[in-house]
């Protein structure tokens, strides 16, 4: 029986191996979902963790686009007030997420979703940053807090403003920061509710799968496949060898 991980012939070493380029830099593969482009939802939304699932519980895998959108504005899966915000909340999710399963990082996503629901908010916080340059460019800072150390709006807004000089309003900037923030607690990156305390995120088998899938879309073979933003931001990488020996065979057919 064949995987529901195998990528099958695609064309994966046409993307560059690129070494040590920035995450956020790096041209990555857009045929298969990944976003290169300027615009973010981050200026507005958070990744939406709570609304995905809501979307995915009341959707199968097999779901259609349209099927989505039909749930989401029509059936009003996502407990919106109004037409307008249930439009406005489904199209950020679009953007985040895709939700077309002829889009390959969300056909893999939602396969991944269903074998694994501990997996889900990293699960998530992958495809999201796949689809989000601003999202992805702030795993750096994330990644120097140490564990129980805290990171604050201030700090993103600093970091956004140095990564990006010009590029916000104080006003978009400080809103940006509260929702990039809001998303690595929802991924599980830190926990509190005032202050913001790194922790160590739960990465299942299922996910470091998820997480070489991205890299092997990406044009990455052997060790290389670890090299990218995706691996290295789930563990060191002495954890992420342990953690692939447990990824079940089936899971690892890129």
């Amino acid at each position: 029986m064949r995987s529901p991980w195998a990528l099958g012939r695609m064309p994966l070493s046409s993307s560059p191996q690129t070494g040590r380029t920035r995450p956020e830099q790096e041209q990555l593969p857009e045929q298969f979902g990944f976003s290169n482009g300027r615009n973010s939802v981050y200026t507005s939304r958070t990744m939406m963790f709570a609304e995905l699932s809501a979307l995915f519980a009341v959707c199968p895998s097999q779901s259609s686009k349209n099927e989505y959108l039909s749930a989401a504005t029509d059936n009003n899966a996502l407990s919106k007030k109004t037409a307008t915000t249930r439009r406005r909340t489904v199209q950020r999710l679009t953007e985040l997420y895709a939700l077309d399963r002829s889009v390959t990082l969300f056909r893999l996503l939602t396969q991944a979703w269903d074998a694994d629901a501990e997996a889900r908010p990293l699960l998530a916080c992958l495809c999201a940053q796949a689809r989000d340059p601003l999202f992805r460019s702030t795993t750096d800072i994330v990644l120097a807090v140490k564990l129980g150390e805290t990171l604050t709006v201030e700090q993103i807004c600093e970091f956004l403003e140095r990564q990006h000089p010009g590029r916000f309003s104080i006003n978009t900037r400080r809103s940006a920061a509260r929702n990039l923030l809001s998303s690595w607690l929802q991924s599980g990156y830190f926990t509190g509710r005032k202050r913001k305390l790194r922790k160590r995120p739960t990465v299942t088998p299922t996910v470091v799968a998820y997480a070489l899938a991205l890299s092997a879309l990406m044009g990455r073979t052997g060790q290389m496949l670890f090299s990218t933003p995706w691996l290295r931001m789930l563990a060191k990488k002495d954890e992420l060898n342990a953690a692939t020996r447990s990824v079940p065979r089936a899971h690892r057919s890129l």
